[in-house]
């Protein structure tokens, strides 16, 4: 027998019915910045660091995604002539350049 250590199979993230549906639970797709982190979930509203960015540059309103929508969004990032992955490519410029 082999000395090999097996890893444990990790658990498939549950998502409950109604996280799919409530439209106010969304996950945020886009790159990090100070008071949002990639695949961060908002339940019931914004923050107000998100909410200021938005208005500064509203492209980041599309890096905010619902449950239902995430796999989509996630397949979206990783095309290149994608939309979303434009105005991910965006967003990183503009946090780059910290205007």
């Amino acid at each position: 027998m082999s000395d090999k250590k097996i890893a444990p199979v990790q658990p498939a993230l549950k998502v409950s019915p109604q996280a799919v549906k409530d439209p106010e639970i969304v996950v945020y797709v886009g790159p990090t910045f100070k008071g949002a982190t990639k695949g961060t979930i908002y339940n019931h509203g914004l923050p107000p660091a998100m909410e200021e960015i938005i208005q500064k540059k509203p492209p980041f309103k599309e890096l905010l995604v619902s449950i239902a929508e995430l796999p989509k969004a996630n397949q979206e990032l990783l095309d290149q002539d994608s939309a979303r992955n434009r105005i991910y490519r965006i967003a990183e410029d503009y946090l780059k350049k910290g205007e």
